[in-house]
């Protein structure tokens, strides 16, 4: 916990010190202290995400603040999925330079290294605070960097999300085994192989795919994203039922991509901007996430939307079949095994003061309101 106090303390003190400052080289980023012109650079930001979403958000936020701190001296313009290339492509549009930088998930590039699924997501696993700890308290971020490294690009988380919806559905689902036999839109490598360990055909498809799916009744189910976002697609017009918790995707990290070639013609004085931009971004957003997920759980019961829970039993099963794929998956790449075996040990170092925690560990509900005038 102190450490992550201590984080963000240090990222939103720094910001607000790039932002207060009204003389010098801030101000007048053409010009150093001993009068040598500074160079400016001009930068393009190519999403996986479309214009409009929560995600896209982050993306345009931290190529804002970049441009603001800075002083325009390095201007990062961001664009929406298929704007400049295509979601598939933002991976090597970046390495390759075609643009600067990119937004992303880590996810989506586990055909280019299946290690890249944990730094993207976990299922029954890490949520947005056991990530930020991770990253920023317990040395995660130089995994980071180190696996985009050998793709020739710099990395920097820039968003984290809570816990996803879970499965939304056309008919009642209560249990594990009432899954068998169904087709459900799923997302994410662990994900595919576990769900099938369980008679459920996963099915690829894109968010406005699945919606036509389900009302056709093509997939009997999907997987999405954060409340927030199956709020705002509307899945709750279409799906009636709502199977919890989000046990496939306990958090999403986003963050961006920057060409290797390109991060090393900066000087120091961006790098830093860079680095303390992206956190106190990532900090932002994870609190307006948080927010807005309990808005959005909100609306959707409103609705009418039935809820239902996994028990127990159920989940050890398919934290079982999870461990399975984990082990299968490391076995075959050493990367892999590298990241899991550095996020496994941070659960054992934290465990004992989570089990101290107790209750207060993600925050507690009081039981008894005060009777407050």
């Amino acid at each position: 916990m102190r450490i992550r106090l201590m984080a963000i303390i240090s990222a939103v003190a720094l910001v607000l010190a790039f932002t207060a400052c009204d003389d010098g080289v801030m101000n007048n980023p053409q010009s150093s202290a001993g009068g040598t012109e500074k160079p400016s650079f001009n930068w393009r930001l190519a999403s996986v995400w479309g214009d409009g979403t929560f995600q896209f958000e982050g993306d345009r936020r931290f190529a804002e603040t970049v441009t603001k701190l800075s002083g325009g001296r390095l201007t990062i313009t961001a664009y929406g999925a298929g704007a400049i290339v295509p979601t598939t492509g933002v991976f090597d549009a970046v390495r390759n330079g075609t643009v600067e930088c990119g937004g992303d998930w880590p996810s989506y590039w586990t055909g280019f290294n299946t290690a890249f699924d944990l730094l993207g997501s976990q299922v029954l696993g890490f949520n947005n605070y056991d990530y930020m700890n991770w990253i920023y308290g317990a040395g995660g971020l130089a995994l980071y960097k180190e696996l985009y490294g050998k793709y020739g690009m710099e990395y920097f988380p820039v968003a984290m999300s809570g816990m996803e919806s879970g499965i939304r559905s056309i008919k009642r689902v209560t249990k594990l085994d009432d899954l068998a036999g169904m087709k459900i839109r799923f997302a994410g490598l662990i994900q595919g192989e576990l769900i099938q360990k369980f008679g459920v055909t996963p099915v690829s498809m894109s968010l406005p795919e699945a919606y036509e799916g389900l009302q056709r009744g093509v997939i009997d189910a999907m997987e999405f994203s954060a409340p927030i976002n199956d709020e705002a697609a509307k899945l709750q017009e279409v799906a009636k039922y709502w199977l919890a918790p989000g046990w496939h995707q306990t958090c999403s990290v986003y963050g961006v991509m920057i060409n290797k070639a390109s991060y090393d013609k900066l000087d120091d004085e961006l790098k830093l901007i860079i680095e303390k931009a992206a956190k106190a971004v990532g900090l932002e957003t994870m609190a307006e996430y948080g927010w807005g997920d309990s808005v959005a759980t909100n609306k959707m019961i409103d609705y009418g939307v039935e809820v239902n829970w996994l028990s127990e039993e159920d989940l050890d099963r398919l934290e079982a079949a999870k461990n399975e794929v984990m082990a299968k998956l490391s076995s075959e790449n050493p990367d892999y095994a590298k990241l899991a075996k550095a996020q496994m040990q941070y659960y054992r170092d934290y465990d004992r003061y989570r089990s101290f925690l107790g209750g207060w560990s993600f925050g507690r509900t009081p039981k008894v309101y005060p009777n407050l005038p």
